[in-house]
């Protein structure tokens, strides 16, 4: 009891150990697995013909930009999911709202949205191929589908698990259903729609890609197809690296899109994490870490002796490097309850 007196005296967020602890973890798991994975290959452990050392993939993706489509092919990808994922994701969103508010919607189309939720996604593309040819078409109308009842049926449970009593209220109010639609069941299904939505911006990203590959005339899935049959392993790797942050970026994006069309729970929310995060990172301490390396390089260019990618590396382990000391400190701070969040980064 003392304990806990002691800590609030201090002012002390009893959540920001938890988000030291995760922020530290979330970094550190991605930096040891490439760490690892780049003495085992420079040191040969394992086939480095086959597991290119990370620091490598630069120089190729690179080479892919000047000399191959590689730009072409992101954009490509990158507009096959959005229109894929827009043109299933907004019917989908309707359709949900109408089987959570009308019982008759819900009974006419759960079989079917069970049915067709139960098949692998990628599993209809010879029929959409049958359907519409080899197109854009059949790759638009795959993604669509696939995510249409995922999207359908995470929106309808939304509606079905709103208190009762608003739509009542509502309803005394004189709501009509259109007004009963929108300021009812959107907002209160907004969590469980987003919640389809980045679920359903995975399965977009996942048969997008899958499509790629049984139809490689463009895009980062036949890039990595392409580069798979023909042994080019950097290529492959190079490709794999892309889709995966431009999953995390288009996920980023709906998170963005999630907080500003619920403003409410941003006001609800933890709304200054953000600025807690940079004033435990203390950006503006990373000069220490930085100018040396950037004097080095400096001094070498002089010299006609640069690595370009081996100076971005180095500014990325020193700038991750200073902030994981940062954080560790405000870390202990906090468990000895010195600090607190007006103090927090200094």
């Amino acid at each position: 009891m003392k304990e806990s007196s002691a800590h609030q005296a201090h002012g002390s967020d009893p959540f920001r150990t938890r988000r030291i602890l995760e922020l530290l973890l979330t970094v550190a798991g991605p930096i040891i697995i490439i760490g690892i994975w780049e003495l085992l290959s420079r040191s040969e452990r394992i086939d480095p013909r086959f597991w290119p050392a990370p620091s490598s993939l630069w120089n190729t993706a690179e080479t892919m930009v000047r000399e191959d489509d590689l730009l072409g092919d992101i954009r490509i990808t990158v507009v096959r999911i959005v229109a894929g994922f827009l043109i299933g994701a907004l019917p989908g969103i309707a359709l949900g709202l109408g089987m959570g508010l009308f019982w008759p919607v819900r009974v006419f189309f759960m079989p079917l949205a069970t049915v067709i939720y139960a098949i692998p996604k990628i599993a209809v593309l010879p029929l959409m191929i049958i359907a519409f040819g080899t197109g854009e078409t059949s790759t638009l109308v795959t993604v669509a589908l696939s995510i249409f009842f995922l999207v359908a049926l995470s929106t309808m449970r939304g509606v079905l698990e709103l208190d009762r009593s608003f739509r009542d209220v509502a309803r005394n109010l004189g709501a009509n259903r259109r007004e009963l639609f929108l300021t009812v069941a959107l907002p209160g299904a907004m969590p469980s729609i987003f919640t389809g939505l980045r679920l359903a911006l995975g399965f977009a990203l996942v048969v997008v890609v899958g499509t790629e590959f049984v139809n490689p005339d463009s895009g980062l899935g036949a890039m990595i197809w392409t580069s798979y049959q023909t042994l080019q392993i950097r290529q492959m790797f190079v490709g794999l690296v892309l889709t995966g942050i431009l999953g995390l970026a288009l996920t980023a994006a709906l998170g963005a899109l999630e907080r500003l069309a619920m403003p409410w729970q941003r006001a609800d929310s933890r709304a200054s994490a953000l600025g807690t995060w940079m004033r435990a990172l203390r950006l503006r301490s990373f000069t220490a870490s930085t100018v040396p390396v950037i004097a080095a390089t400096m001094l070498a260019y002089s010299e006609g002796q640069v690595r370009w990618v081996y100076f971005a590396l180095m500014i990325v382990a020193s700038v991750l490097t200073h902030a994981a000391c940062n954080l560790t400190n405000d870390y202990f701070d906090d468990r000895r309850g010195v600090d607190s969040n007006a103090t927090l980064g200094q």
